[in-house]
C-alpha cells in the first residue's frame, strides 16, 4: 500500500461545493444535493491521486474536517459508501475522517480562541455570536491510500 500525498502536490486542495447556509438554519429537501456533492468531489480528487499514481485499487481516504463545516460527517460516510460500492476502483475503501478545531472571535467580547465544536460559545462571555476563521476548510482531503 502506497500513501500517495508525498507523490501527490493536490491531496490537500479543498472540496468546496460553494454552498452557503448559516448557521442554525433550518434543513431543506434540496440540502442532500450538498452532502453528495462534497462527497463527489472527495471521491474524484482522491481518484486523481489515485490515476496519477498508477493505482490498482483505493484502500483509504483520509480526509479532515471542521467545525466551519455545514453538513453531518454521517451524511457524508454514508455517500462515500453509496458513491464507491460499485466502483471498482474504490470497492472496499475505507473513509477517516479527522476532526481538527479552528480559530474564532466572539464578535461581542472580541475573545479569540480555538473552536472544536459546531455551535460555539465563547469561553469568556458566554455568547453565541461566533464568528468562525473565513479561511477554514470545511473538509478536505488529505490522503489517499493505493495498491500499485
Amino acid at each position: 500500500m502506497t500513501r500517495v500525498s508525498e507523490k501527490w502536490p493536490g491531496a490537500s486542495a479543498f472540496c468546496e461545493c460553494g454552498k452557503k447556509r448559516s448557521r442554525g438554519s433550518v434543513w431543506e429537501k434540496g440540502d442532500v444535493v450538498h452532502e453528495l456533492g462534497i462527497t463527489q468531489g472527495i471521491i474524484d480528487r482522491a481518484r486523481d491521486a489515485a490515476v496519477e499514481n498508477d493505482a490498482k485499487k483505493v484502500t483509504d481516504v483520509y480526509v479532515v474536517m471542521t467545525p466551519a463545516a455545514d453538513f453531518a460527517e454521517d451524511s457524508i460516510d454514508m455517500y462515500f459508501t453509496m458513491l464507491t460500492q460499485d466502483d471498482e476502483l474504490f470497492l472496499g475503501a475505507a473513509l477517516h475522517v479527522e476532526h481538527r478545531p479552528v480559530s474564532g472571535v466572539c464578535l461581542d467580547c472580541s475573545d479569540e480562541f480555538s473552536v472544536d465544536a459546531p455551535q460555539p460559545v465563547c469561553p469568556q462571555c458566554g455568547s453565541y455570536n461566533v464568528r468562525l476563521d473565513p479561511e477554514a476548510p470545511r473538509i478536505q482531503l488529505t490522503d489517499v491510500a493505493i495498491d500499485e
